[in-house]
């Protein structure tokens, strides 16, 4: 399914801003440190699976018809930060899904 997500910095980046991206959302798990770890990654559409965005541990924070709100963290410039995003499904996809 696409979505068009926009994601938010809570904190960590104080100087960035929220960001927009659309593509495919994921939700899988990978190994790290001899651990399984739950990650969300946003992926172009067109390519298959090249990584947009990766959110680290993400929860459910809400979810509704055509929308979901994740937050966990990503690592970026060799730091964390936690962060939320909100992927909704575009206005057009939504309309051909109705009918």
């Amino acid at each position: 399914m696409i979505y068009t997500c926009t994601l938010a910095y809570i904190v960590g980046w104080k100087d960035k801003r929220p960001r927009e991206l659309v593509g495919e959302l994921f939700v899988t798990v990978v190994e790290r440190g001899g651990r399984s770890v739950r990650v969300a990654m946003i992926c172009d559409a067109t390519q298959p699976r090249p990584e947009l965005a990766r959110l680290w541990e993400p929860q459910i924070l809400a979810m509704g018809s055509g929308m979901i709100e994740l937050q966990g963290y990503e690592y970026a410039d060799g730091r964390w930060t936690l962060q939320q995003w909100r992927c909704d499904v575009p206005n057009d996809l939504r309309q051909k899904m109705a009918t």
